[in-house]
């Protein structure tokens, strides 16, 4: 899709009905592909945490997070899927915001784990950040390749935003 095509995005709360397009989009998008179980347990349990965003009916991305136990006042962001079709538009932060912004949220925090080399994620959670007027933070890393092992992956930081405060709130109205 290019940006000048008048094509109509819809967010949402992902579903069980999602998980199966969740799962094969991650698949195309080169992310470390979770079982179908596990997405269609994001969207059945997860539903107020996870977003999908469709353009012409079609799955256009994809993200999953949940609220860790330990920290309710908190969104951990586990994936983010963006279809080829749709990426360079915003798309993914678009997804993150609906999910802060939602009236059924309760996130001053934005958590993710995120690579050393990816720039991508690292610029849109600096994004995310910047659209909030919130603070962020990459911290030291909180898992070591060897945590990995066998599987070969490399080291994961932990990228923190927030407190978001009242400018996440003043645009909860907006569209």
């Amino acid at each position: 899709m290019r940006q000048n095509d008048k094509k109509e995005t819809i967010l949402g709360h992902a579903t069980a009905q999602d998980g199966a397009a969740m799962h094969q989009m991650a698949g195309l998008c080169g992310l470390d592909q979770n079982s179908v179980y596990y997405y269609l347990l994001f969207g059945k349990y997860f539903s107020k945490t996870s977003a999908v965003a469709s353009v012409d009916g079609q799955m256009a991305g994809f993200v999953t997070g949940f609220a860790p136990p330990e920290k309710p006042d908190t969104l951990f962001i586990w994936q983010v899927g963006v279809g080829s079709d749709f990426r360079g538009q915003g798309l993914a932060r678009q997804m993150i915001l609906f999910l802060i912004k939602s009236p059924t949220a309760s996130c001053k925090y934005l958590e993710a784990t995120v690579n050393p080399s990816n720039k991508a994620s690292q610029a849109l959670f600096r994004s995310v950040a910047k659209h909030l007027g919130a603070e962020w933070k990459f911290e030291e890393q909180i898992f070591s390749e060897k945590d990995f092992l066998p599987a070969i992956h490399e080291s994961e930081r932990l990228f923190c935003i927030g407190p978001f405060g009242s400018k996440a709130q003043e645009h909860k109205a907006e569209p």
